[in-house]
């Protein structure tokens, strides 16, 4: 059994089948932490480190953002933010 920390459950989803192909079982946690800023990596490296002093186990995390590149990036890994702020029509 894989603990896969997320509060996406589009991703859990997503996840579940892709690790149903290979026989293993996906438990989900949503633990709903405060994301640090930073890169992906630093979002989803903060994230796992939180859950398994939290849990006491192993966990997987993933992570993901919006890149515009007209935009220099932007969101980046903000975009859940900007799009509950701004919404499609304004980004």
């Amino acid at each position: 059994m894989i603990t896969f920390i997320t509060g996406n459950e589009h991703k859990v989803i997503e996840a579940e089948n892709i690790f149903k192909l290979f026989g293993v079982e996906l438990e989900h946690i949503d633990l709903g932490y405060m994301e640090p800023q930073g890169t992906l990596e630093d979002v989803a490296r903060f994230g796992a480190k939180y859950a398994c002093q939290e849990l006491n186990r192993s966990v997987i995390v993933e992570d993901a953002g919006l890149f515009i590149r007209a935009l220099n990036g932007f969101p980046g890994t903000y975009s859940i933010f900007v799009q509950t702020s701004l919404g499609n029509h304004n980004i």
